[in-house]
């Protein structure tokens, strides 16, 4: 058996097994059932609807939507480090299928007392005060232990998996778990499963962070990176609806997933247009958070939302109606704009646009001339301008929702990154506000727009740094 504490707990979220030098999947590793199950053997089963059933007797159903006793066992042990006795994981499992109790206690004829006694024990070992907490994080991973999704196949995320995977192994995982509410996120997740756990919220451009070139400070320094892909990026559906609703259903099923695997504590870092997510996940963690440092944020003071998209020189007029009719229009422009961007990547137009808007900002044109010489900066391009405008319109309008005074509700320390050459952060205005809300703020003398994303390890440290 391989190492099951920690392997079984990464395959129940891997969508990658091709990046894997394992080639069992979950049920290969069923407790040497081999897809075969036990009839004297009790069970959960999985119904369509993404529900628990127990079932005392689990005869004539099929074993593929099932797990015993010992699976249930196994992901637990997985995931809290512990081991429950025959009878805990039991109760465990009627606990899950919606069970209370009281019922299970009458069900089972054993005593309310030894069942209560039972659940504390679950508590304890599970090292969570609250039952449904430890519920819901068991069902989430007995779900997705069951789930099959072979990432070979066209389907979102594989287009990140094919391009970025070999620059980061062996510490390149991807996962699409489904989350108690029925919805899938996709997750990248890069650097030695050990390692010291921080969340990236993505820009625009590159969903993984340190760019390829650099992937080997990870292991280097220890550091595993989880970026949450966002609604709208990469092939992630975004639905049509406002995107407020849709910033908080996927920070919900986020700050669920860092619950699930034990990364609640985990500093928060963005760059550019993750900053309404980075806000909402922080926000809503309230004393879990070790920090946020939000880099390069689009923000204007005094303009009653405080975060904004778009220059601050001329920002309003045809680019402030441009933004919105983006917004409004995305149906019919998603298509047609996705459309025309092949072609002008593939021809050299659109990175002749980047080293005009990149003009008299040297280190914006050092790695973009870098870039160009690397085998997998074209495709990134590429795949930015045709699959991410409906994300770019999410998280401008998400940007523009997005109010000073939620940093106020972040109870951790709080980092703001510009750089001096920045021309979308109104400097002179935007510190004393930002200081009021709780938030450092840093200004670094540099020309570039973008320079911490060219340095990634500073910034990874600086984040860590927070909850030392």
């Amino acid at each position: 058996m391989i190492d099951s504490n920690r392997l079984v707990l990464e395959e129940i979220f891997s969508i990658a097994p091709s990046i894997s030098t394992d080639e069992m999947g979950p049920r290969a590793w069923k407790s040497g059932n081999h897809g075969t199950f036990p009839l004297d053997e009790c069970a959960i089963c999985l119904a369509p609807g993404g529900e628990f059933t127990f079932l005392a007797t689990p005869a004539d159903i099929d074993p593929s939507v099932l797990l015993s006793v010992a699976d249930v066992g196994q992901v637990f042990t997985a995931r809290f480090q512990q081991e429950l006795t025959r009878s805990e994981t039991r109760l465990l499992m009627q606990l899950i299928a919606g069970g209370h109790l009281p019922e299970i206690s009458k069900q089972d004829g054993v005593s309310y007392d030894t069942r209560r006694n039972q659940l504390a024990s679950i508590r304890h070992k599970a090292g969570r005060a609250r039952q449904s907490e430890v519920i819901v994080i068991m069902a989430v991973l007995c779900a997705n232990y069951l789930k099959k999704f072979d990432s070979r196949a066209a389907g979102i995320g594989s287009e990140i998996i094919n391009l970025y995977s070999r620059y980061y192994q062996p510490d390149f995982r991807m996962h699409r778990p489904t989350m108690s509410s029925g919805r899938e996120l996709t997750i990248v997740d890069v650097g030695p499963v050990g390692g010291r756990k921080l969340v990236f919220m993505h820009p625009v451009f590159f969903p993984i962070a340190p760019l390829p070139h650099e992937a080997g400070l990870l292991h280097e320094n220890n550091i595993r990176v989880l970026t949450p892909v966002r609604p709208g990026h990469y092939g992630v559906p975004l639905k049509r609806a406002n995107s407020a609703r849709i910033l908080d259903e996927f920070s919900d099923d986020f700050i669920e997933f860092l619950k699930v695997i034990g990364a609640e504590s985990a500093p928060v870092v963005s760059h550019t247009y993750g900053i309404a997510s980075a806000i909402a996940v922080a926000a809503k963690r309230r004393g879990e958070t070790q920090g946020l440092l939000v880099t390069s944020p689009r923000f204007r003071s005094g303009t009653g939302d405080g975060f904004a998209a778009g220059s601050v020189v001329g920002s309003g007029g045809f680019s402030g109606a441009w933004m919105s009719m983006l917004i409004n229009q995305r149906g019919m422009l998603e298509p047609v704009i996705s459309t025309l961007a092949k072609p002008f990547v593939k021809s050299g137009i659109f990175i002749k646009g980047l080293e005009k808007a990149f003009r008299g900002h040297p280190e914006d044109l050092e790695i973009l001339e870098f870039g160009k010489t690397q085998p997998w900066f074209h495709k990134a391009l590429e795949m930015t301008t045709t699959r991410n405008l409906g994300g770019v319109m999410f998280d401008m309008d998400a940007t523009r929702c997005c109010a000073v005074e939620q940093l106020s509700e972040i109870s951790g320390p709080k980092l703001v990154w510009f750089s001096d050459g920045d021309p979308f952060v109104d400097q002179k205005s935007s510190i004393e506000e930002l200081e009021m809300a709780g938030c450092v703020v840093k200004v670094f003398k540099n020309p570039s727009r973008n320079r911490f994303i060219y340095d990634m390890e500073s910034l990874f440290e600086a984040a860590l740094a927070l909850g030392s």
